[in-house]
């Protein structure tokens, strides 16, 4: 199993609040509405939310600036091959030009990557 991990970053305009509205409901519709044609066979949003903790945190290590991430979203093939036979067919090329519009209204993929996990705790 592979795991593609995109980092979000929403339209400067668009209050974190909108930008968890849209993503939650219409943009994830979306992708579940493409779910076998792309071969997606798990997808998650983890969605920013305001953290006393982790302002501590931020202070403590001296970390300075503005968290520029939105959202965390993780889509999971089987195989890399299997996810760019999904991505390649004419019919995962249309739902990919449908999501990439809809994205447009969200902001930008700050980083974009393929992962395999290392679980290291799992209780």
């Amino acid at each position: 199993m592979v795991k593609l991990i995109l980092i979000i970053k929403k339209h400067a305009d668009m209050s974190l609040e909108e930008f968890n509205r849209h993503w939650r409901t219409e943009h994830a519709q979306l992708v579940q509405k493409f779910t076998e044609t792309l071969r997606i066979k798990r997808y998650v949003q983890s969605i920013r939310i305001p953290s006393p903790g982790v302002d501590h945190m931020r202070a403590q290590r001296g970390w300075t600036g503005e968290a520029e991430a939105s959202g965390v979203a993780e889509l999971y093939w089987d195989s890399e091959e299997d996810m760019v036979a999904g991505m390649s067919s004419p019919a995962g090329q249309a739902a990919m030009a449908e999501l990439a519009v809809d994205e447009t209204k969200l902001g930008e993929a700050l980083e974009v990557f393929m992962t395999t996990e290392n679980v290291v705790i799992n209780r």
